[in-house]
């Protein structure tokens, strides 16, 4: 076995002397010398006796000097024992017969940078070597970075972020010094992060010229959102400086100013709000179609409650602008702020010019709000001149909605009739207007007849179903009420209004414990289409304890 061992050994040091020079002639290792190396490599691992490890070591080179095993044990010796002057002797040497062995010239790199000497031939050679190693990449941008030379530091951190997405910061700040701001913007863009840490490297340091260059540079690219953005920045960077930034560049003072005027009303300091108005009022002066400047007055107008504010720059929008898209915004801003929209504003509109899929979700948005009182008031005015078919047919649900809202049976038998006509089988509008009869406690016999009719048409609708059934209940059927109310639940088993019926039919039958299993079910599932149902209270009259939160 020993003999064995030793061959192993001596053929390895043997092909680590084969790479030496063309000139020095081949030596073979002798069987002593083999010996000598299994204990070197014994105290070696053990750790022991350090200083026979290097006698022995120095013997071999002595007779072995271009084998590359031998060397590279002294390298490693001399680096544990932190004796860098003769590592880097024998750095040299391995060299001399390796000169393109990377972890070599890493070491003779090392020895360099220990003394506070940079490498540069050695790292270019590393380079060469392997173009794509990142140490080495960011070792030459590093260099070249720290010595101001942007030029030649860009291709190595260019390198990093392409090949690795590394040292992106480290390449933008290049960038900046170069002044090459289309290639930072294309960068930050896919990198929300990265556009953050840009804009706090120019707030935190204060860098309003270079912050503006940057932004011109890439103007044409930004929406107006991006553009607010940018500016917003630069005014907490400006602070009282502003007004003064905006004197020293006239040839983009409108644009300046306009993000000057939302900026004072976007922020959170309220004191701001009435010179960003004020500046808003000049700026539509100047320029009476600026539709964003209208969207900022009538918020301050809003916010503040100034009437007479919204009356005035209402009537010049509507007579200025030729623009119509902000109408529906206000109006719904005022019905949240408690503002009476005046009848004229209703009269004033040509609603041929409004989108239809805009009035009917201002009117959807109302009916959400409850606010019934407020659809009436625009329906006096509201013209659907423009509406195309499945328009209409989308309006007449929202009126059966404002009428059922209104509890104005009348009215609501009319716009039924109305759609029936035009769709015989119409069952959603059968259902809507039966179930709202329902909950109305009026007609019930005409609700379970329509309901009948929707039911032959369409045998497999759940909300049918369910409604046919509470009809049979509101009329005291309570056999076909159970019948179709257990179908509709088996096709949608978490439906609030579904498992309330249940639970309604259950109490009716005097199952006081499974009418509160399915009634608490009911609540748990409550959404806004049973808002109408207080399951609370019917909890309570079960007789339920519950924890209602």
């Amino acid at each position: 076995m020993k003999n064995i061992i030793l061959a192993i050994l001596i053929s390895t040091i043997f092909f680590s002397c084969a790479f030496m020079k063309k000139e020095v002639k081949k030596k073979e290792i002798t069987k002593e010398d083999s010996v000598l190396f299994i204990k070197y490599l014994a105290l070696k691992n053990k750790g022991k006796e350090i200083k026979k490890q290097e006698e022995i070591l120095l013997n071999l080179y002595k007779k072995y000097p271009h084998s590359k095993g031998i060397l590279k044990e002294l390298i490693e010796y001399y680096k544990r024992d932190a004796k860098y002057d003769k590592m880097k002797f024998y750095v040299d040497e391995l060299l001399k017969i390796d000169p393109n062995n990377l972890k070599v010239l890493s070491y003779k790199a090392s020895i360099e940078m220990l003394k506070n000497r940079f490498p540069l031939k050695v790292v270019k050679k590393m380079h060469e070597i392997d173009p794509s190693n990142r140490d080495v990449l960011f070792m030459l941008g590093n260099y070249y970075y720290k010595d101001g030379d942007y030029k030649n530091a860009e291709p190595y951190f260019e390198q990093l972020v392409k090949l690795y997405g590394d040292k992106k910061a480290m390449l933008i700040n290049v960038w900046l010094h170069l002044k090459k701001y289309e290639k930072i913007f294309k960068l930050v863009k896919k990198d929300e992060k990265l556009k953050g840490m840009l804009f706090r490297y120019f707030v935190l340091n204060k860098k309003t010229s270079q912050f503006y260059e940057y932004y011109l540079s890439n103007r044409k690219k930004l929406n107006k959102y991006e553009k607010a953005e940018f500016y917003y920045a630069l005014f907490f960077i400006l602070k009282n400086d502003a007004k003064e930034f905006i004197k020293t560049h006239p040839e983009n003072r409108k644009e300046i100013e306009f993000y000057y005027a939302s900026f004072l009303l976007e922020n959170k300091n309220m004191n701001d709000d009435k010179e960003g108005a004020e500046l808003f009022k000049k700026i539509l002066k100047r320029s009476p179609k600026n539709i964003d400047a209208y969207k900022y007055i009538f918020k301050y107008a809003v916010i503040y409650k100034d009437k007479a504010m919204i009356k005035k720059y209402f009537s010049e929008y509507l007579k200025k602008s030729n623009d119509y898209t902000l109408v529906y915004p206000l109006f719904f801003q005022m019905v949240k702020s408690g503002i009476k929209i005046p009848e004229q504003f209703y009269m004033s509109i040509e609603y041929k010019k409004m989108k239809p899929s805009s009035s009917l979700a201002y009117i959807s948005t109302l009916l959400s709000l409850k606010r019934y009182d407020e659809v009436g008031r625009f329906l006096k005015f509201f013209k659907t001149t423009n509406f195309k078919d499945e328009d209409i047919k989308t309006y007449n649900y929202l009126l059966l909605q404002y009428y059922m809202g209104k509890k104005d049976v009348k009215n609501m038998r009319a716009v039924y009739q109305n759609m029936i006509k035009l769709d015989r089988k119409n069952v959603s509008a059968m259902n809507f207007y039966a179930y709202s009869l329902l909950i109305l406690g009026k007609n019930k016999k005409e609700a379970l007849e329509i309901l009948e009719k929707a039911y032959e048409i369409k045998k497999d609708d759940p909300a049918i179903l369910d409604s046919l059934g509470w009809a049979y209940f509101e009329n005291g059927d309570l056999k076909n009420a159970e019948k179709y109310i257990d179908m509709a639940l088996k096709k949608m088993p978490n439906d609030a209004e579904i498992l309330y019926h249940k639970a309604k039919i259950f109490q009716k039958k005097g199952k006081k414990k499974e009418a509160i299993e399915y009634m608490e079910k009911a609540m748990k599932n409550k959404n806004s289409g049973s808002d109408y149902i207080d399951f609370e209270k019917e909890l309570k009259a079960l007789g339920a304890f519950t924890d209602i939160h």
